[in-house]
């Protein structure tokens, strides 16, 4: 089973609002059509580069499971280097 769908709701610019309403027009399609069109591919689109990157890097040995982490010895406890506080700030 899918799971439902979810409203977004974006506030343009006047003079944005009647580009978009233009160009959607221009399309034969309707304005949220449209959009909904745009952000799946953007988000696509996204995805499909963040898992390029995310296999280049760990062929080239510098994926990390922390998104923190920065890499290399100097951010690890007790391998030298300053130690984070609690914040994450040095």
């Amino acid at each position: 089973m899918s799971e439902p769908r979810k409203d977004v709701r974006v506030w343009l610019d006047a003079p944005y609002h009647r580009a978009l309403k233009r160009i959607a027009q221009a399309k034969r399609m309707d304005m949220d059509d449209w959009l909904e069109q745009l952000a799946m591919a953007e988000i696509d689109r996204l995805v499909h580069e963040a898992s390029v990157i995310a296999e280049s890097a760990s062929e080239l040995g510098i994926a990390r499971d922390d998104p923190e982490s920065t890499g290399g010895s100097r951010n690890r406890p007790g391998e030298g280097g300053r130690a984070r506080n609690e914040r994450g700030s040095r």
